[in-house]
């Protein structure tokens, strides 16, 4: 895959996390997001919560 196409691909992913969260596994996720212009909210998995928790939450927001 060409470097031009990765590109065109995170523009298109950039513009849906402005209206859409992104779940990741943990804060390196964030960070690497953030680094790379992820402007949206980014939802961290692993935030001491059980899985079923995390997931409630989630349905309610």
């Amino acid at each position: 895959m060409s470097g031009r196409r990765i590109l065109k691909i995170l523009e298109r992913y950039r513009l849906k996390n402005s209206r859409v969260p992104i779940i990741v596994a943990g804060r390196h996720d964030t960070n690497s997001l953030r680094r790379i212009d992820f402007p949206g909210e980014i939802i961290t998995i692993n935030s001491g919560s059980s899985l079923v928790t995390f997931s409630d939450n989630i349905a309610r927001n």
